[in-house]
């Protein structure tokens, strides 16, 4: 429901956010910013990537996998 909504309370949106940061050690279409931050900077952002419901759902299986592996980094899971 979410990827169709053009806004988003700020909750939702940090917490899609936050998802989305944990998965850039597992998604590689999750790019980092210069500061070497991941994650979307705007709901526009966060809506692209679940607009792929399939890979998403795929990313969230593996997430504990890349964790035991160490491909989760500290940056990601501290922010």
């Amino acid at each position: 429901e979410l990827k169709g909504t053009s806004q988003v309370s700020v909750s939702d949106e940090n917490v899609a956010n936050s998802i989305l940061c944990l998965l850039a050690g597992v998604d590689e279409s999750i790019q980092a910013d210069a500061a070497g931050r991941f994650g979307a900077k705007n709901w526009d952002q966060v809506k692209n990537h679940l607009a792929r419901p399939g890979m998403f759902i795929n990313s969230l299986r593996r997430f504990p996998y890349a964790c035991d592996s160490g491909r989760i980094s500290k940056n990601a899971a501290e922010e």
